[in-house]
């Protein structure tokens, strides 16, 4: 069974952080430990595992499945909101349950930038730094 989003609540309430490097997701093929690949392509499949931004509730770690012939090119700490056909997926294997996300495309704002400008340091002459001027107390 698959739970479709619809996409204006992926837009709002399914785009996070991505707090991980894209990993492959692997699984056990024919007794094979190897990368799993999409069902009806055949493409690899791929991990993002990204912080999940929920006004209503605290945030959520999320892995999504997403298929790419090649490594995806993600940036950590970024914003990334999911779209395309992004559902969940609901499993139930014994004592194991939980449920899987799929997304088909994404798009990844970069990350806005955290580095300061570098502060002009004045020398005098003779190659020493000039000591900051002592502040004025008014009276």
């Amino acid at each position: 069974m698959k739970l479709y989003l619809h996409p204006d609540m992926a837009a709002t309430n399914l785009s996070g952080l991505v707090a991980k490097a894209v990993e492959p997701r692997m699984g056990v093929v024919r007794g094979l430990r190897q990368q799993r690949t999409e069902n009806e392509t055949g493409r690899p499949l791929w991990l993002i595992e990204c912080i999940l931004d929920r006004e209503d509730e605290r945030g959520e770690f999320i892995k999504v499945q997403v298929p790419s012939d090649t490594e995806p090119v993600i940036t950590k700490f970024a914003p990334i909101t999911f779209g395309g056909d992004f559902h969940a997926e609901p499993y139930n294997m014994g004592d194991n349950a939980g449920v899987t996300y799929r997304s088909s495309s994404w798009t990844q704002e970069p990350r806005p930038s955290t580095t300061r400008p570098p502060v002009p340091e004045t020398r005098e002459s003779s190659g020493k730094p000039v000591p900051p001027a002592p502040e004025k107390v008014s009276a």
